[in-house]
């Protein structure tokens, strides 16, 4: 593996572990962003309580204030009648109050075409004779109007302490949804609204046809459960959501209330941060390969190539290869001048060593023409040069002194 592949594995190895920390940061981030949404949904679902709560207080005073009306305490059911029919116009069309005999038999209410109606065996009535207070009933399609509704119950008592009968009013579902669609929300958001007995009573955005069905089977655990809470569950239109709850136990009485916030929208920003800070990282990465490659070559494999290359033609006797790697503050540049000036020294010593031969080869081709013996000798008189005649000599035995 050549220097270069390295370099650009190492930076390889330094993307991935910057890309490490940030999906790492950002699994964080998305952690915490899915936690802060189940405590919205929560929040949204204990809003939306606390209101139904409020209105269903006022609706619980209102039934009192006619339980402790003179006609009602006097069972004169039809002064009743006349004050309902009197005060129809006061309320709204929406909503239908009377009042029953202790049977469940209708005697008077703001609606005539309610009277005579035999509601005994309805949710809301037997709750609030076993309770004997206020109780919130179930979903109901009203007997005279054939329209879908919530209903509500109070006993009354005469005179004497005796049960009378009991006061009821009905509240058309249309109001629940006026409700709910008046309610700024949150993109993607959702409300649902069922009876204690988990069918639905109202739902925004609306969903065609589930007004008055069961919940789903899902939601059963739910809606039992001894405390509110949130979870990640498919909503009623199959879009998944993290859903806030304050189940009938918990919440207002007779409610199962849920709020769901749409688990991708609120994700949404996290995944664009991820998926920007991926593709910055991804262009810093190329743009820094390149910048490697190019670097790479330009300053380090071309000058060692240049090296090398200058070195094999030393070694093949070709003296006078030089690096040439010009100037620069690079360490390979001055590892380049300081071969080229060694190669320079090396030329010069190896030029005047060729001219010191040349030289006394020929001086010692004048010595060989000379007819007397040359001997030539160091500081410490040892024969360094003899002639051809001064070789004939010695072998002789006879030496003269030149």
């Amino acid at each position: 593996m050549s220097l270069l592949q390295r370099l650009m594995l190492l930076i390889l190895l330094l993307i991935i572990l910057v890309l490490g920390v940030e999906t790492v940061n950002s699994i964080y981030l998305k952690n915490e962003r899915v936690a802060a949404v189940h405590n919205q949904a929560e929040r949204l679902a204990g809003l939306v309580d606390d209101e139904h709560a409020r209105t269903f207080e006022g609706m619980h005073q209102l039934l009192s204030t006619w339980a402790e009306s003179p006609v009602l305490r006097t069972r004169d059911m039809a002064g009743c009648q006349e004050m309902a029919e009197r005060l129809r116009v006061k309320y709204p069309t929406y909503l239908v109050l009377g009042a029953t005999d202790e049977a469940g038999l209708v005697q008077c209410a703001t609606s005539p075409t309610a009277l005579g109606l035999p509601i005994g065996d309805r949710l809301h009535i037997r709750l609030a004779r076993e309770a004997g207070g206020f109780a919130v009933g179930e979903y109901i399609r009203s007997r005279n109007h054939d329209r879908p509704a919530l209903s509500f119950a109070l006993p009354y008592h005469d005179q004497t302490g005796a049960l009378a009968g009991f006061i009821t009013a009905l509240v058309d579902l249309s109001w629940l949804e006026d409700f709910l669609v008046n309610k700024l929300l949150p993109p993607g958001a959702s409300i649902t609204i069922a009876d204690q007995q988990g069918t639905v009573l109202a739902r925004v955005p609306e969903v065609p046809g589930v007004v008055g069905k069961p919940l789903p089977e899902a939601y059963r655990p739910l809606l039992e459960a001894a405390d509110g809470g949130s979870v990640e569950l498919t909503g009623l239109d199959g879009v998944v959501r993290v859903q806030g709850y304050a189940p009938p136990a918990v919440g207002t009485r007779g409610l199962f209330i849920m709020a769901g916030l749409d688990k991708a929208a609120a994700l949404a920003p996290i995944h664009a941060t991820l998926w920007r800070s991926l593709g910055i990282l991804g262009a810093a990465t190329l743009l820094a390969l390149i910048a490697l490659w190019w670097g790479a070559r330009r300053y380090l494999r071309d000058p060692v190539r240049a090296l090398v290359a200058a070195t094999e033609r030393w070694r093949a006797g070709d003296y006078a290869a030089r690096a040439n790697l010009g100037s620069g503050s690079s360490e390979l540049v001055a590892l380049g001048n300081a071969f080229d000036a060694m190669a320079e020294s090396l030329e010069a010593y190896n030029r005047a060593r060729e001219e010191a031969h040349v030289a006394t080869r020929k001086v010692a081709e004048v010595f060989n023409c000379m007819t007397d013996s040359v001997f030539e000798v160091d500081r410490d008189w040892r024969i360094t040069f003899m002639n051809e005649r001064a070789r004939h000599d010695v072998a002789r035995g006879r030496i003269r002194s030149a």
